[in-house]
């Protein structure tokens, strides 16, 4: 178990405005490198899917940064940067939770 999960976490600590928390079910949700996991118990997903991940998460900050920015602006109660804003949304989202109620 010393996949991306077990690695971001420790530097999530250190670094959380660069690394995300990296479970089986964000790294299946932004790369689709792995099947979408029922379950956070067991985390499968190899080392090597680590450098991808940032990648894709980079990528995807870099694209959507002035939303996430409006985002973090908006949150008084704990001060948020675009990634942090961005690892929170893809947890939330990877698991299949709608972070806003949509009108059809």
């Amino acid at each position: 178990g010393q996949g991306p999960c077990a690695i971001s976490k420790a530097l999530a600590l250190l670094v959380p405005e660069t690394v995300p928390l990296m479970d089986d079910a964000a790294i299946a949700f932004l790369t689709g490198a792995l099947p979408m996991p029922a379950t956070a118990d067991e985390p499968k997903a190899p080392a090597a899917l680590f450098v991808p991940m940032l990648d894709a998460f980079a990528s995807a900050v870099l694209a959507a940064e002035p939303a996430l920015i409006a985002l973090a602006r908006a949150h008084t109660q704990v001060p948020l940067d675009a990634t942090q804003v961005l690892d929170r949304l893809l947890w939330v989202d990877s698991w299949g939770h709608r972070v806003l109620k949509l009108s059809a």
